[in-house]
């Protein structure tokens, strides 16, 4: 509904239904697909319908891993999760797993992992902070307090689950379109959160996959 574009289809999926049928006509024939899914890592009005962590960030991603193997011409699956997926041990990733929200988020990431393998197409994972900037749908203090996030869109980019803060989502959205659209992101998996320089030129982002691949 927000989006005003002629060249633009929406479609509306039950990812929660076992039936993929729909699924399947909604990717047919696509170049590469973006999984944005989510829900709230504590028990909100959110949850309402069996909408929780498990079922969306693992169980819905895994359907949408298994109906990726069946598209033909499929080049690239971007994935977004959340840093933390490694360190459940550490704070403050504890807290924020209690209701196994990182947990299932990694287990998506594993489904993606596998389908690549099995099918070919490549895979880039972004692992970003906490989401801040508009549109201001997390229901936490950055919604409350409506944080912006600084003027820059500059960030840091570091391969694996190894960074801490916040990350602009006009920040994370580039970032998907930089997996998209260049070669040197392939098969990677990294986390990224926001800085106050300047935003990444396309050789830095260039550089910076090339580093993070190695």
């Amino acid at each position: 509904e927000t989006i005003d574009d002629n060249e633009v289809d929406v479609v509306s999926v039950d990812l929660l239904s076992e039936d993929t049928t729909a699924l399947k006509e909604a990717v047919d024939g696509a170049a590469a697909l973006v999984i944005s899914v989510g829900t709230t890592a504590f028990p909100t009005t959110k949850w309402a319908g069996g909408n929780t962590p498990k079922a969306i960030d693992e169980e819905a991603v895994k359907r949408i891993a298994n109906v990726a193997q069946s598209v033909s011409g499929l080049k690239k699956v971007v994935l977004l999760t959340s840093v933390g997926v490694d360190r459940t041990g550490e704070m403050p990733f504890v807290i924020l797993n209690l209701f196994g929200v990182l947990d299932a988020k990694r287990s998506g990431e594993d489904a993606i992992i596998a389908a690549s393998a099995d099918s070919g197409f490549d895979y880039a994972i972004i692992r970003p902070g906490r989401l801040v900037g508009g549109p201001y749908t997390n229901l936490d203090v950055a919604k409350l307090m409506q944080i912006e996030g600084g003027a820059e869109n500059g960030v840091t980019v570091e391969g694996g689950d190894s960074l801490l803060g916040d990350c602009k989502r006009d920040a994370v959205a580039e970032a998907v379109v930089r997996c998209l659209t260049m070669e040197e992101c392939k098969n990677v998996a990294f986390s990224i959160v926001s800085n106050e320089e300047r935003a990444l030129t396309t050789e830095q982002w260039s550089k910076e996959f090339n580093r993070i691949s190695q």
